[in-house]
């Protein structure tokens, strides 16, 4: 199996500590799968000790990870390279999915900052603008609808997206062997908490 694993966004702090642990345990848990990885350079050159035979680190192709360009990444480059290469799952760790996936996709949501209700009225009573945090919220809840399978890192992020009235139980996940080993990967590499396999 071929798995393209989009983690365009992993900059810094626990976005490259996730990544470092996923990629630590992905060659030992899947010898016999493929995974293409969409890292920013700066990434890239951190984690390249973590490049096995069957994990592939490659350059996020633009400087800016966000903004228009990463809207053209997600939603027109993946999907060209998700045919172009034969991909047969779609990995994205960001948040933000691709909406026409050629392939199944998982999704990782991490941030609950788009989704708490305490976070957006405190935000309101220091008088700071909601309008981007709405934005990728809204954003992020179209990836949710859209991807195959949707992973939380802790319990208590599901019931936020649940109250926005997304129902994330009506799907379930795929039964494929090198898809278990993936999820199994992300449940007991190291420090990761995926615990919430939801979709």
């Amino acid at each position: 199996m071929h798995i393209l694993v989009n983690a365009a966004s992993a900059n810094m702090g626990g976005s490259v500590t996730y990544l470092q642990n996923v990629l630590r345990w992905l060659p030992i848990l899947a010898p016999k799968d493929l995974f293409t990885v969409y890292v920013p350079t700066a990434t890239k050159e951190k984690l390249e000790h973590l490049g096995k035979d069957n994990v592939q680190l490659v350059a996020y192709p633009y400087s800016d990870t966000g903004g228009a360009r990463r809207v053209y990444f997600d939603q027109v480059y993946l999907p060209q390279q998700v045919r172009r290469k034969g991909i047969d799952l779609l990995f994205s760790t960001t948040g933000f999915g691709t909406f026409f996936s050629p392939c199944p996709e998982i999704l990782l949501v991490r941030n609950i900052a788009y989704f708490d209700a305490a976070f957006h009225r405190k935000y309101r009573e220091l008088g700071r603008s909601l309008r981007k945090n709405t934005i990728r919220r809204w954003h992020s809840l179209l990836s949710i609808s859209r991807a195959d399978t949707v992973l939380f890192p802790t319990e208590g992020m599901k019931p936020a997206v649940v109250e926005l009235h997304l129902d994330v139980d009506d799907r379930e996940p795929d039964q494929h062997a090198a898809f278990q080993r993936l999820l199994e990967a992300l449940v007991d590499g190291g420090d990761v908490l995926a615990r919430d396999v939801a979709a």
